[in-house]
């Protein structure tokens, strides 16, 4: 209970979220819900916690992000090797 006293003295000055790998999906989650996000992607501003303008900065290393997909790296590659040996093939071997 001692840290959520602790939100509400004059000593904090800023909030500064680090999250890693997963802890980024909580990180920006966090962040979210302390500005009154809800489920539906709307802000009720009502709902905002008193701690959430202290937030000065998040920090997300290796975040999971679902704009990446393994199976389109596996094709890009495999585009690139196909062409660099069409390319050494008919390069070294015409």
């Amino acid at each position: 209970m001692a840290a959520e006293g602790a939100l509400y003295t004059s000593d904090i000055k800023s909030i500064v979220l680090l999250g890693y790998s997963a802890g980024s999906v909580l990180a920006r989650r966090v962040f979210s819900m302390a500005h009154g996000a809800k489920t539906d992607a709307t802000i009720d501003e009502s709902k905002k916690a008193d701690w959430a303008d202290l937030i000065d900065r998040i920090i997300i290393l290796s975040g999971i992000t679902r704009g990446w997909d393994f199976l389109l790296l596996l094709q890009q590659l495999s585009d690139f090797s196909g062409q660099y040996w069409k390319y050494f093939c008919e390069t070294f071997w015409d």
